[in-house]
């Protein structure tokens, strides 16, 4: 036999709420028609509040997390900075001798050598802490997200205008955040080569004249 005395009881008492209680800094149980009496309020409008708050604390600790994480990931970019500049001495070493004169003379060639074993171990050690390379070759599209364009000249042959000509120093990122971008030379139609020309001659007799008049 089911009591239904006792149901009926169960019914009347309420649900029971998962509220703070005041001064105690504890959270805790209550039935509904108890939160009634006590407070005079909707004991489902203070679930809602409760569940609002619940809500806010998991995002705000969330977004902790993500900005640790972020610190984290990121923490080395500024001796990252530091070291890509004596990365870029070292690649310009290595450019002041050519392979032809490295032959020639074998002490310049074990300095040569020497150089480029040097800028490997540091390419290598920018690889193991999540710093790569950008490396722009001609006929590659210009992207503004990688490149910065230093300088515009006429399209040769086999570069079609906005294709890269020539990279003048490389870029890096670490991790997907780009710390520098690669320096190259940008092919330009020649009407547009043509009209920068004459606006630098035009901004060249300004100066000239604002000089004069001074």
């Amino acid at each position: 036999p089911v009591d239904h005395a006792a149901g009926g009881a169960e019914d009347q008492r309420g649900r029971e709420l998962l509220v703070l209680h005041p001064g105690k800094g504890r959270m805790g149980m209550v039935h509904e028609d108890e939160v009634r009496m006590r407070t005079g309020l909707d004991p489902t409008g203070l679930e809602a509040e409760r569940l609002r708050a619940v809500a806010e604390a998991e995002n705000t600790r969330k977004r902790a997390e993500r900005e640790i994480a972020n610190i984290r990931k990121y923490a080395s970019e500024p001796l990252a900075r530091d070291f890509l500049q004596v990365g870029e001495f070292i690649r310009m070493a290595l450019q002041s001798v050519t392979e032809q004169q490295a032959e020639a003379d074998p002490m310049l060639k074990n300095l040569r050598v020497g150089v480029a074993m040097t800028e490997k171990t540091l390419l290598d050690a920018f690889e193991r802490n999540h710093v790569s390379r950008i490396v722009a070759k001609p006929g590659d599209g210009y992207d503004h997200n990688l490149h910065e364009a230093i300088s515009r000249v006429d399209a040769p042959e086999g570069i079609e205008p906005g294709q890269i000509v020539q990279m003048v120093g490389a870029g890096y990122r670490l991790h997907d955040r780009l710390i520098k971008p690669a320096t190259v030379i940008v092919a330009q139609a020649a009407e547009a080569a043509e009209a920068t020309a004459e606006d630098r001659a035009e901004d060249a007799a300004g100066d000239a004249e604002a000089d004069t008049d001074a």
